[in-house]
């Protein structure tokens, strides 16, 4: 597991860095541990200027993209912030305002792999934990706003000085422990734990995946902005009018220059699942707690390798095929359950059949 440990403090010998070395210390057993601090980057002001908005990142070139790309390395996040006038020191909350272009409250914006955790520590010399409370307040603001799941706080009253730290050990090492002992990463688990943890489990069709996907289209025209993309396609059963489905997106993008894409989407929050020369896919929604609101396969091909638009296409104006379709999805439902593979195998003979139909019939359509 990937720990990223945040000096949020300018001081790098204080209070706060003292903490931070105590908790790499303490989760430092089988995990892999990076401590930063706040002032060794430089980091501009947000100018307000809101081109963020629409490009999904901004002109100033500093080094908020490194520390971001130490937020894309971690499997959880630990902040650690003292306190400056009630709030977090001002190099940390000039980070948070330049990290607008990743704030999931306007589209287009830029994405970090999700299923990250966060963590947060705040100290106070005074002895009232409602400062502590504002704190902790703050940054778990700002990783919400990043989809970083806000996983559990502390606060340390009347520290003053480094040595006062010494009297909060327990209350750390318990923390720590907090931090350690939670679920572990997707790239941890076995095949038989992601199969019991994203199960097959097949819904009613809803008007709602439309709806997402088109959001998702203008999201990836955006990032795959300096590639070549021929077609961005909405596939798979969601595609589909009035068959009951997995509650997953499926998109197909062709492109003559698959990794060059795919590195894009990884980029941009998505996870490889499979890779060749000629295809990757990827997803993005899958949580170590389970699925999230919304999950998206994203399929990254060479112009042509697009048989999926036909067998869509070919369903959408044969209803009397998609809901035969449909019945043998939910035959195969509750039998492949938690083995994703034996399910879609069991439906390939089915697929490729009308497939082949929907060439004969749209011969040249794509």
């Amino acid at each position: 597991m990937n720990i990223l440990i945040i000096n949020c403090s300018p001081v790098k010998n204080g209070a706060t860095a003292e903490i931070v070395k105590l908790v790499g210390q303490y989760v430092s057993d089988g995990n892999e541990v990076r401590t930063i601090c706040i002032d060794d980057y430089d980091v501009k002001f947000c100018r307000g200027c809101r081109k963020c908005h629409e490009t999904a990142k901004c002109f100033q070139d500093d080094d908020v993209n490194e520390i971001i790309e130490q937020y894309e390395w971690a499997d959880k996040i630990v902040s650690v912030s003292p306190s400056y006038w009630a709030d977090i020191p001002g190099q940390f909350k000039a980070f948070i305002d330049r990290c607008t272009p990743w704030c999931n409250t306007h589209e287009p914006h830029a994405t970090i792999p999700n299923g990250k955790k966060g963590y947060t520590i705040a100290l106070r010399t005074g002895p009232s934990m409602p400062e502590c409370e504002k704190i902790i307040g703050s940054i778990e603001h700002f990783y919400g706003h990043l989809e970083i799941k806000a996983s559990g706080h502390l606060g340390l009253c009347s520290v003053e000085s480094k040595e006062n730290v010494a009297e909060k050990i327990d209350e750390i090492k318990t923390f720590c422990d907090v931090i350690i002992n939670s679920m572990k990463p997707l790239s941890e688990m076995t095949l038989e734990e992601l199969w019991e943890l994203f199960p097959i489990f097949l819904v009613e069709h809803n008007e709602k995946w439309a709806k997402d996907y088109s959001e998702m289209e203008v999201v990836l025209k955006n990032i795959f902005s300096d590639c070549h993309i021929i077609r961005i396609s909405h596939i798979g059963s969601t595609a589909i009018k009035d068959i009951y489905a997995k509650d997953i997106v499926d998109i197909l993008v062709e492109t003559d220059d698959i990794e060059k894409a795919a590195k894009i989407a990884e980029r941009n929050g998505f996870i490889r699942m499979s890779s060749s020369s000629k295809r990757v896919t990827l997803n993005r929604g899958y949580t170590p707690e389970g699925f999230a609101d919304k999950v998206y396969h994203l399929h990254i091909r060479h112009e042509g390798d697009n048989n999926e638009l036909y067998f869509r296409d070919y369903l959408n104006e044969h209803p009397e095929v998609a809901k035969e379709y449909e019945r043998m999805k939910l035959d195969l439902w509750k039998k492949y359950e938690h083995n994703r593979d034996a399910y879609t195998e069991a439906k390939t003979e089915f697929v490729e059949k009308w497939t082949s139909e929907a060439h004969k019939l749209y011969d040249g359509r794509y």
